[in-house]
């Protein structure tokens, strides 16, 4: 890999009003702001979502929840992806040697 991008440097974040400091990757950084700014949408869907004001905290542990959610959901649609490509593998296999042993 890149020494470049192997590099480590302190960014600055905003998040939930909140600032902090951070020590990343340079090739990271991009996916970090993006990040950051996705939390703060979700910030502002979840705040005019609900006519009950809701607490920060809240409002942020819903965000991580649906995070996750969406993280598991993909984990799980890979997985069975790959189970499908080695299914279609083994099937091409039986068929090869089916043919084969006409």
């Amino acid at each position: 890999m890149n020494r470049a991008m192997d590099e480590e440097f302190l960014i600055n974040i905003l998040v939930a009003g909140k600032r902090y400091s951070i020590t990343i990757r340079r090739d990271e950084e991009e996916i970090f702001r993006k990040a950051a700014k996705w939390i703060d949408r979700k910030i502002m869907t979840y705040q005019s979502k609900y006519e009950i004001p809701l607490e920060k905290q809240d409002i942020l542990a819903l965000i991580a929840l649906q995070a996750i959610v969406e993280q598991l959901e993909m984990e799980e649609k890979n997985d069975e992806s790959l189970f499908e490509m080695k299914i279609r593998e083994l099937n091409n296999e039986l068929e090869r040697y089916l043919k084969d042993t006409k």
